[in-house]
């Protein structure tokens, strides 16, 4: 690859297309059209392009797309990651002269680089970078309906994208890794970008819409609004179970068990009738958990279908993908929380079910080869690890009894094999292996000595 050109047009075309089968039906951030454009140019004329022909946030965005979509591929194929690298540090080039273009220009820039960080642990400060992003969405009015009234249809929508893009990565990197969420429900009142990537188009006549496959098949723009859908249950739970006022709401309810506790104790000396008023808290701590847990069935339930058919190795194009995630973001309802401090049986039951499935699901994307070995998947499958070992050890039968009646020992072996995995990229991987291959021993030692 020369200073100027971008490469190889067969091995561009190919990163390219992964690309927005990848990360853009994840973060739909770049419109293909433009940018098919924008990349023509270069290669035509890399010399013009690079010397002033094309803005540097077009340049920007082709160095992106390309470190975007060869870390993405890198992330699935545990390839190496040098060459995500070298595109990443071209795109640096004209970072600081994208970034002052405009609000819009920045907010592009910065979502790109959040983008390539989630795959890529030799990338930027993710954390950081939501934060900027979210700060100057919130600056640019973005979270108001108001804002986008007298806006053209079109760019009224690429923002609401832009913005839902921000929106759904400070829920991934904000819940991954238990910090405060950058962006608050309570303030946004605008809704989601359409669906359809054409409906917004002067250029795009009512016969093009009408034909057969677009009919039979969900728009490509579905995929991130269901996966939109998901990010805002996650945020509810981190709200309404993991949050201050959830632990509130459990010092309430166990106040409330203790003073019916007394006055039963009470009422039982002074031979009365025992009060039998019941915990109005508990009840509605129940209710939170049975509703959020609605919300995650409906979301299985209604995922797009048939899901695009664009690349095999892409996973949120499969419906594992879709299990996968309901099962993590259940077995994230049902774990000890502020809201439910101390588990009954039922609920460490549910949660054993919930662990094991997750790392089933995430165990078949792995034989798919459609499991991206990035940071995010490395701490859900750690959490959902330690929350079946938890749920398998707390179950109020013999523990060997537990061991032989359930399957926790052969699914933690998937664990071990997953992590062994991952450890070909973060050596700490390598250590947790160790540690779930040993549990594993003890368990089978307990299941074999009862």
């Amino acid at each position: 690859m020369g200073d100027d050109g971008v490469g190889d047009e067969g091995h561009v075309a190919l990163l390219v297309d992964f690309y927005f089968a990848h990360s853009n039906t994840l973060y739909p951030i770049v419109e293909r059209e433009k940018f098919m454009l924008t990349l023509s140019r270069m290669q035509s004329d890399p010399i013009r392009a690079a010397a002033g022909t094309l803005s540097p946030l077009d340049l920007f965005r082709v160095w992106m797309v390309l470190a975007i979509g060869s870390t993405a591929f890198s992330s699935v194929s545990l390839a190496d990651e040098s060459e995500p690298m070298l595109y990443y540090n071209k795109a640096l080039q004209y970072v600081e002269d994208a970034l002052a273009m405009n609000e819009m220009a920045a907010l592009e820039v910065l979502t790109l680089q959040v983008s390539y960080s989630f795959f890529n642990q030799l990338g930027p400060n993710t954390w950081f970078l939501v934060g900027m992003a979210a700060r100057v969405a919130l600056g640019c009015g973005l979270h108001t309906a108001s804002t986008y009234d007298k806006l053209p249809t079109d760019i009224a929508e690429q923002r609401r994208r832009i913005f839902f893009c921000i929106y759904m990565m400070d829920r991934v990197a904000s819940i991954a890794l238990g910090r405060p969420f950058a962006l608050h429900d309570d303030d946004i009142d605008v809704e989601p970008f359409s669906a359809s990537e054409h409906a917004n188009s002067p250029t795009v006549s009512e016969s093009t819409l009408s034909g057969t496959n677009l009919i039979l098949q969900p728009p490509l723009l579905s995929v991130p609004l269901h996966i939109l859908a998901l990010r805002r249950i996650a945020s509810r739970i981190a709200r309404q179970v993991y949050s201050p006022s959830a632990s509130r709401a459990a010092a309430e309810a166990a106040a409330e068990a203790a003073a019916e506790a007394a006055a039963a104790e009470v009422a039982a000396m002074e031979g009365s009738d025992v009060p039998t008023s019941g915990s109005s808290s508990n009840t509605a701590r129940e209710n939170t958990l049975t509703s959020l847990h609605q919300e995650l069935v409906e979301w299985r339930r209604t995922m797009p279908f048939p899901l695009p058919d664009l690349d095999s190795r892409v996973p949120h194009l499969s419906s594992t993908w879709y299990d996968f995630n309901y099962y993590t973001h259940l077995a994230s309802l049902y774990r000890p929380s502020p809201l439910f401090p101390v588990m009954n049986a039922q609920r460490v039951r549910i949660l054993a079910n919930a662990a094991a499935m997750a790392l089933r699901h995430a165990f078949s994307l792995h034989q798919q080869q459609r499991l991206a070995y990035n940071w995010l998947n490395f701490l859900s499958i750690f959490t959902v690890s330690l929350s079946l070992i938890y749920a398998t050890t707390a179950q109020p039968s013999n523990l060997a009894a537990v061991l032989r009646q359930a399957r926790a020992i052969d699914d933690l072996e998937l664990a071990v094999e997953l992590f062994e995995k991952f450890g070909i990229k973060f050596a700490a991987a390598r250590k947790i292996r160790g540690m779930v291959a040993e549990i594993v021993a003890r368990y089978r030692d307990v299941r074999g000595a009862d």
